[in-house]
């Protein structure tokens, strides 16, 4: 008499893979702006302060891995284009301009799966990038790059009808320190800028793996 086996158990979830996906949301730039003269000295032509919001938009390549049961570690890079821009009047008779062109990072991950091996929960940190244009009142202007940090955390969730699929929610605080930037007019005589920026961000996303363990 013939016997049927039982079908193997399906192997475990495994978080480990490399990824590539695209996200979208929202971004707060704060920042503030004192002027210097070409001679050195304080000036308020080109001080002041702008808070600036917008949609942001971009993708992210990392790769994660499950070294222990409910446990995640990984490295990930971003890039994302920005909406943020806007005027600010901080001298009532004068005028800030301000617009955040791109922001980029580079972060390690580490990720918990404790009440469910499908739902990830992370914390992230590591080096920003931001480039950013300037225009003050008198048609002085500027474009600026600059380096920095960023922290932040999410979740992550991998659909059992989709195992190659996982979306995301999370939030991003970037800081990018005090910075002096030349600044030109119309003269194209340059003086000066010292600028204080920090940004912060909400997004979703969606991320495909390209290879893991398990279904």
């Amino acid at each position: 008499m013939d016997i049927m086996k039982a079908p193997p158990p399906a192997p475990a979830f495994s978080w480990t893979g490399l990824y590539l996906g695209v996200n979208a949301g929202w971004g707060n730039s704060h920042m503030s702006t004192q002027g210097f003269l070409p001679s050195g000295a304080p000036t308020s032509f080109n001080t002041g302060s702008a808070n600036v919001s917008g949609i942001i938009f971009g993708g992210q390549l990392g790769y994660n891995w499950q070294f222990a049961p409910q446990w995640v570690v990984g490295i990930e890079g971003g890039i994302d284009g920005t909406g943020m821009n806007g005027f600010d009047y901080p001298a009532g008779c004068c005028f800030m301009w301000s617009k955040v062109d791109a922001l980029a990072s580079v972060t390690g991950r580490i990720g918990f799966t404790g009440w469910d091996p499908r739902t990830m929960i992370y914390a992230k940190g590591g080096w920003a990038w931001v480039q950013n244009q300037y225009m003050f009142s008198y048609g002085l202007n500027t474009t600026e790059q600059q380096g920095g940090w960023t922290v932040g955390a999410g979740i992550e969730w991998s659909p059992t009808f989709a195992p190659n699929w996982s979306f995301f929610a999370e939030y991003d605080y970037y800081g990018f320190g005090n910075h002096s930037t030349a600044v030109f007019g119309s003269s194209r005589t340059p003086s000066s800028a010292a600028i204080n920026q920090s940004i912060n961000t909400v997004k979703v996303g969606v991320n495909y793996r390209f290879s893991f363990l398990g279904r």
